[in-house]
């Protein structure tokens, strides 16, 4: 008899920040602690995950802790105190994730997060960073509401006179902009 082999090549590990996820500006002061959160996974096994402090030239020059999970997913918090990671003179300081897996036939795979950079600010600056997202986030609201407001209006037009010559399409396309801001 014959027996049929479905021969499955092995990929590298899969690692990311959960929270905060590396797109956004991470603003803390120097005695702040810092909340990272991330999973890793691979399709035969982690063999470990590593949490590095580093420069843009090399991400993963010091290992902040190492874990060996031995299993094929793998989710972690950590807190760090800052200024344990972070010189006096520095005001950035980048941080990395390192995942391996367990092959050990053709080499262990390697993956790296992207660069999570935190910057050191006074609490002054952070004060008015804070102020000036939340700003942010109401002038996005207002604007939200508003074309909330005038769909709505569309709406009931077009409800009390359907024969009028109220554009539905017009109406979609913009609840979809409604939508899609709404998920930022």
């Amino acid at each position: 008899g014959r027996v049929a082999f479905n021969v499955k090549a092995d990929e590298a590990p899969r690692v990311r920040w959960i929270q905060p996820t590396g797109e956004e500006e991470v603003l803390l002061t120097r005695d702040a602690s810092l909340r990272l959160s991330f999973e890793a996974s691979d399709d035969y096994g982690l063999a470990s995950v590593t949490l590095c402090r580093g420069t843009p030239e090399k991400p993963d020059a010091r290992v902040v802790e190492e874990w060996k999970p031995n299993s094929k997913t793998f989710r972690q918090a950590v807190d760090l105190q800052l200024s344990r990671w972070i010189g006096a003179a520095e005001n950035e300081a980048w941080f990395c994730l390192v995942a391996r897996d367990g092959n050990d036939v053709t080499g262990p795979g390697r993956s790296q997060s992207r660069l999570l950079v935190v910057r050191v600010v006074s609490a002054d600056e952070l004060r008015r960073a804070s102020d000036s997202r939340q700003a942010d986030v109401l002038g996005s609201l207002d604007d939200l509401l508003r074309l909330q407001q005038t769909n709505l209006d569309g709406t009931r037009a077009i409800v009390r006179e359907p024969d009028a010559k109220g554009d539905v399409a017009v109406l979609v396309e913009r609840q979809s902009r409604i939508e899609e801001a709404a998920n930022q």
